[in-house]
């Protein structure tokens, strides 16, 4: 069973989920957001007809799901959930470790981007986040200034 916790900034975490296909990954984080209150259930069928469309996985083990343009009005608030597979997702020709589900307005996603790059640049950072079972280690590195 997943560990979850949520944090100040409306990030959720979902730890040490066993590896599904693709599609059931972003279904699962459509359904923590809708069962979070942030997003309405249309939003989550958006976000799998989204993937079908058009691969979310930016590569180093990251795949970031969310809506079509226009789905924006599913949105309730903003927040955002990180599913970690330790195992990976067979994903094309990559693996992913984290899937995010996205919900927040454009507005918004400054931050969050921003602090996504910072993640990325960090090799060694990212591996941890792929395996760790420290929740706290997992919220600190999210939720840094």
């Amino acid at each position: 069973m997943a560990d979850k916790e949520k944090s100040a900034v409306n990030i959720s975490t979902f730890m040490g989920i066993e590896s599904v296909d693709i599609m059931a990954a972003v279904a699962k984080a459509g359904n923590y957001l809708a069962a979070g209150g942030f997003v309405e259930q249309e939003y989550v069928a958006s976000m799998i007809r989204r993937e079908k469309l058009r691969s979310t996985y930016i590569g180093r083990g990251i795949a970031i799901s969310h809506g079509m343009p226009g789905s924006e009005i599913f949105i309730q608030k903003t927040g955002i959930c990180v599913l970690q597979f330790p195992k990976g997702l067979q994903y094309g020709g990559g693996m992913v470790y984290l899937l995010i589900g996205l919900a927040i307005n454009p507005e918004e996603d400054d931050v969050f981007f921003s602090k996504l790059s910072d993640i990325l640049e960090d090799k060694v950072l990212l591996n941890k986040l792929f395996v760790t079972e420290d929740k706290k280690f997992f919220h600190d590195v999210f939720n840094q200034n």
